[in-house]
């Protein structure tokens, strides 16, 4: 009886552990992140309060701090990290569709008049 008890306990241990990897596996999340400055294209100075949001999310936006930089961050559902497509915009100047890797740093983007 006590050889049966900790056979099934093991048994149980074992299914809930693949149990849970296989769950893991098929809820990956990627986190998708890109940071760097926005300047004025012909002047080369930077912009603040610029306004940034991925192009299907326009409700969720961030916008550049007083030196023109940003970080933004996500998390995109599936396995793979896709590529990632922000709009920027500014009163006054052009708005600009760029399309990023997940994870892009350092990023210069010049936006014109």
């Amino acid at each position: 009886m006590k050889t049966t008890y900790s056979f099934c306990m093991i048994y149980l241990k074992y299914c809930l552990f693949l149990g849970s990897v296989m769950l893991f596996m098929q809820s990956c999340d990627c986190l998708q992140k890109v940071e760097g400055i926005v300047y004025d294209a012909q002047k080369m100075q930077v912009l603040s309060d610029v306004v940034i949001y991925k192009k299907s999310e326009s409700y969720n936006s961030i916008k550049t701090d007083s030196v023109g930089s940003f970080k933004f961050t996500d998390i995109d559902g599936g396995r793979n990290c896709s590529s990632v497509t922000l709009i920027f915009e500014k009163i006054g100047y052009k708005s600009d569709t760029l399309v990023f890797s997940a994870n892009t740093l350092g990023a210069v983007i010049k936006l014109k008049k």
